[in-house]
């Protein structure tokens, strides 16, 4: 055990009865997330992109120590220069700017900061390259201890005195998870767990593959499942090691390769043979590429789109016949390379919240049984009704959100959400007019109680449903009775980087505002992104109506949770959506792993009790389908949900739509809601789209189109009080 270890130990012993009060962030009990202060008039900014990720990670940690106090520096960088993040973080710090706040840059020396804040800073922290895992440790006890992240020679460089030296100190993440969660996390908050990639890859510009192996055609029913093979020896040379390249060969239609086992033979002796999800991957996995695993029971990654998935395969010295082979289906393309494609760095995106707020952090898979295990104990320690902020491992999303759901979590995307604790205490100049907003239930205004230990159920606000607040306008209706009634909605709003990056983009487009559209948004930017969703609620047109996303205030899978904590997160829920004004319409999943549950009737009624009766009228449901038979409502009590047609492009998703309009023969309109691919459908494709349907279809707003609906199921169809001149 190295001296300075030692030296750590004895820091520790006496900074672990006294660690820094971070009590200025105010957290009362019936908030999601904790309130930052106000954020500072005057901000300085940085573009870290020409940094490395050792330097990135420490200015970053050093940004989480100084905004919990008051936020004050806003960080960004981007993987390359064709990268759209510079624009985007550069566009938000505009808004910022235009609710008059002053901004300096530093991007010349960011290092200024360091001294700047030097009384903020009580030292580093170092991790361990050989165990990326320990860069989550970092980032909880950086919070703890008022410290930065770093590795030992830019402390030394920086003359940071080394307060912990997590090198060598654990065998495997599993080890240093037990040991997280018995000595460290018992100091901090247990209503709130991160998950974080601990490093990511960033691949070069103008990196160039030799195709090996394509697809004829764009195959979307698996027909072409089987096992390939390809010659890799032209790659050999002095490097001893080649790089594959597996993406997408027809990228528009989302149905790219699906890959279920891996082999690479070197003169007839085995390099590599795996299955994608098993840990034997883990090895040869490059870049996972935005590629995902099969969810529950798994098998086989999969990279639809833009996504890929990249291996590196090392083989012997004097290796002369190099072979691939690859059991997969669908739109494969398959290339390989003998140079280098990227490089790995530490990955700080969203750890100037966790060191702010001293966050517990992991990064576990629940796809694979050694680490669920570990999680479910983990888990244990957390309060029921607690946040889980950041993503999952492998894409590994619905057996993820599963086994948060049964121990009464819920999920809020945030692995690629910049700067969240300078967004945390950007308020709009209305909202800044009180640090701590004023809770809003349904008929007056209540003050939070700013002590965490007192239960806000003993003071219940009065029903909702009472006093609901004037709705938006419909916008004009249309002057005849159609064949379909369509609403389209943009789904991924739970996912707050969406909320901050792509949903920033789309809005900005022109045409936005000349179909009506609904947009899924997180009620959780009340606490994490204020001023966020101010932007877009001051600037909606009379087509564009803000929706929760799933499942309320934060995704997840109701029927799975435990009764006591859902009653709590449905209680939450129905506050936040109120507060943010997207209490309306509310989207909801509900699933078992991958397996889609029915909404019950208990199910939807309680959502509509926790909302408000007379606020929420109807539910969109997360099942999508094709055709008209799969359509479906469900009316309970008079309380519509119905699921979804999938809209993947604006050629694809006309031919849907009419084609299901062509196979209703039925009297009266059909009801249709459109789930439009968030990521890939701009407005101006929307348009394009809907111009393409003809006359008989009128796009309306998804709370016009909720209230016809629910007309439809009534007495009197038209009937009085209807909103076109029938």
């Amino acid at each position: 055990m190295r001296v300075l270890l030692l030296l750590a130990l004895s820091t520790l012993a006496a900074l672990g009865s006294s660690a820094p009060d971070i009590s200025g962030l105010n957290w009362p009990a019936n908030r999601a997330l904790p309130l930052f202060p106000d954020a500072a008039k005057e901000i300085e900014y940085a573009k870290l992109t020409a940094l490395s990720g050792e330097e990135q990670i420490l200015l970053v940690s050093l940004q989480g120590l100084v905004n919990r106090r008051q936020p004050r520096l806003y960080l960004y960088w981007s993987p390359d220069s064709s990268n759209s993040d510079d624009e985007v973080n550069e566009a938000w710090l505009r808004q910022i700017e235009g609710q008059g706040f002053k901004s300096a840059d530093v991007t010349s020396d960011p290092f200024r900061l360091v001294d700047k804040y030097k009384s903020d800073i009580r030292g580093a922290i170092v991790y361990d390259t050989k165990l990326p895992d320990t860069i989550n440790l970092a980032s909880t006890l950086a919070g703890l201890y008022g410290a930065v992240i770093a590795s030992e020679e830019l402390a030394r460089r920086l003359n940071l005195s080394i307060i912990e030296d997590l090198r060598g100190r654990f065998k495997d993440k599993y080890e240093l998870y037990e040991y997280a969660a018995r000595s460290v996390w018992p100091k901090v908050t247990d209503r709130l767990i991160t998950a974080i990639k601990p490093i990511s890859t960033v691949l070069y510009a103008n990196r160039t593959w030799e195709t090996l192996l394509k697809a004829n055609s764009s195959v979307t029913d698996s027909s072409n499942n089987g096992t390939y093979t390809a010659d890799l020896s032209r790659f050999i040379n002095r490097s001893n090691s080649v790089y594959v390249n597996i993406t997408d060969a027809f990228p528009a239609d989302g149905f790219g390769p699906s890959v279920y086992r891996v082999q690479v033979t070197a003169d007839n002796q085995t390099v590599a043979d795996f299955r994608p999800g098993d840990e034997a991957e883990d090895a040869f996995l490059f870049d996972d590429g935005g590629s995902h695993l099969a969810d529950y029971p798994g098998g086989w990654r999969f990279a639809d789109g833009s996504a890929a998935m990249i291996y590196k395969f090392d083989y012997p010295r004097r290796a002369t016949q190099l072979t691939l082979t690859l059991s997969m289906w669908n739109q494969y393309l398959v290339s390989a390379s003998a140079d280098r494609p990227g490089y790995q760095k530490v990955n700080s995106i969203f750890r100037d919240y966790i060191v702010g707020i001293a966050a517990p952090c992991i990064w576990l898979d629940s796809n694979r049984p050694r680490e669920a295990a570990l999680l479910d104990k983990l888990l244990r320690q957390f309060q029921p009704n607690a946040a889980y902020l950041g993503w999952f491992p492998n894409g590994d999303e619905m057996t993820g959100v599963t086994q948060l759901a049964k121990n009464g979590i819920y999920v809020g995307a945030a692995d690629f959400y910049f700067n969240p604790t300078l967004f945390s205490g950007f308020r709009s100049k209305d909202q800044a007019e009180q640090s701590t907003p004023k809770e809003q239930p349904a008929d007056q205004p209540t003050e939070p109680s700013k002590d965490p230990s007192k239960d806000p159920s003993k003071n219940p606000p009065k029903d909702p449903s009472k006093n609901p607040p004037k709705q938006p306008p419909w916008g004009i209706p249309p002057r005849k009775l159609p064949k379909v009634f369509l609403s389209l909605i943009y789904l991924e709003g739970d996912n707050l980087q969406y909320d901050q990056r792509a949903m920033f983009t789309h809005w900005n487009d022109p045409e936005r505002g000349s179909v009506p559209l609904g947009w899924t948004t997180s009620p959780l930017l009340r606490d994490i992104g204020p001023g966020i969703l101010s932007y877009y609620q001051r600037t909606a047109t009379k087509n564009d109506l803000l929706i929760a996303g799933p499942d309320g205030a934060g995704y997840t899978y109701p029927g799975v949770w435990p009764k006591r904590a859902l009653s709590d997160f449905l209680a939450q829920s129905g506050e936040y959506v109120r507060e943010t004004r997207t209490d309306s319409v509310l989207f909801v999943y509900d699933r078992i792993n991958a397996t889609d549950n029915p909404l019950t009737p208990e199910l939807t009624l309680a959502f509509q009790n926790a909302v408000g009766k007379q606020r929420l009228r109807g539910i969109l449901y997360g099942s999508f389908v094709s055709t008209l038979e799969a359509l479906q409502v469900n009316v309970t009590e008079a309380f519509p949900v119905t699921n979804m047609v999938s809209i993947g492009n604006e050629d694809s998703g006309a031919a849907t739509l009419k084609n299901i309009s062509e196979s209703y023969k039925g009297r009266g309109p059909l009801f249709v809601a459109g789930a439009v691919s968030a990521f890939d459908v701009t407005p101006a494709s929307v348009n394009s789209m809907v111009k393409k349907l003809g006359d008989d279809f009128a796009v309306v707003r998804p709370d016009m189109w909720f209230d016809l609906l629910r007309r439809r199921e009534g007495p009197g169809w038209p009937g009085p009080g209807w909103p076109g001149p029938w």
